[in-house]
């Protein structure tokens, strides 16, 4: 899998290590505060995925970035579809 440069900055900002993208998925489980889904995740997913709600809460609360939030998600979409598709989408 490659990555934009775009995508490179974005999980330098967080400090994502973007090597571990392939790592069992068996470090957290995550679930959609809206359908109840769960999802097992690996550690760089679990940190995107706290990364995103977290951007998300801020945009509620009228101090996040809509911009930002959506890259976030794109990354998670791109290194995790099915996770995205039942936690985010």
């Amino acid at each position: 899998m490659k990555f934009t440069k775009g995508e490179l900055n974005l999980a330098n900002t967080y400090h994502l290590d973007l090597s571990k993208k392939d790592e069992p998925r068996t470090f957290a489980e995550a679930s959609n505060p809206f359908s109840g889904a769960v999802v097992k995740l690996n550690a760089l997913e679990a940190t995107l995925y706290t990364e995103i709600m977290a951007e998300y809460a801020s945009i509620n609360c009228g101090s996040g970035s809509v911009r930002l939030y959506d890259r976030l998600k794109y990354l998670f979409l791109k290194l995790n579809a099915t996770a995205y598709m039942d936690l985010i989408d």
